[in-house]
């Protein structure tokens, strides 16, 4: 069987427009480097047309290899265990009644839900966010961590949260390449407010991610 490569790169031209389509794996480019690379692509192509755009400079870039091997020592580091190791002590695993074993759906069987939310609820969420000096990230994060909290039933919930790992080198932004991990953030629900557990949130992140 011939296998797919990691990436399709295909230029559409059609009577009224020209498509460019770009489809590939997740374990090869994360957003940032999707945005970069086409953005450094269509710069280079306006470039060569005679425009007057810069060409794309052509450098060295930081390695993703430093990405991986920052990995690798943290997996190696005293520190980091016994941080990890006291983090999440005694930490419950979180068990949803939705999560349980059941029968796999059939290839048609496929169950999409769709949700459209009010504009006037994503216009509060942003007034709530920018009132508190937080980003919209914490307020959604917070809003997962409480809907755990609603369907387990414990106040200490342990989730994941996506983080990026991209080496803090010059130029760095521009390596195409994966640089995520997903790092489990504790956060302790119990807090008098909503914005409260915002912001718990908010600390507990702040605290793994070193």
């Amino acid at each position: 069987m011939e296998r797919a490569p990691l990436y399709h790169l295909r230029v559409h031209v059609r009577p009224e427009t020209v498509e460019l389509v770009l489809s590939f794996h997740h374990a090869i480019l994360d957003g940032g480097s999707v945005a970069n690379l086409v953005r450094e692509l269509l710069q280079d192509y306006l470039h060569g047309l005679g425009l007057d755009i810069p060409a794309v400079p052509v450098r060295e870039l930081p390695s993703a290899a430093h990405h991986v091997l920052a990995e690798r020592n943290a997996l190696e580091s005293a520190p980091s265990k016994e941080f990890w190791t006291g983090y999440l002590k005694d930490a419950e695993l979180l068990r949803l009644e939705s999560f349980r074993q059941h029968e796999a759906p059939g290839p048609d069987d496929l169950i999409t839900r769709v949700v459209d939310l009010p504009d006037e609820l994503t216009a509060d969420a942003r007034a709530f966010a920018a009132g508190r000096q937080l980003t919209m990230k914490s307020v959604l994060f917070a809003a997962h961590v409480l809907a755990l909290r609603l369907y387990s039933g414990t106040e200490d919930v342990t989730t994941g949260l996506v983080t990026h790992g991209r080496p803090e080198y010059e130029d760095a932004e521009r390596t195409a390449g994966l640089f995520l991990n997903t790092l489990p953030v504790r956060v302790d629900t119990a807090q008098p407010t909503w914005a409260d557990v915002v912001e718990e949130a908010l600390r507990q992140e702040r605290a793994t991610y070193p």
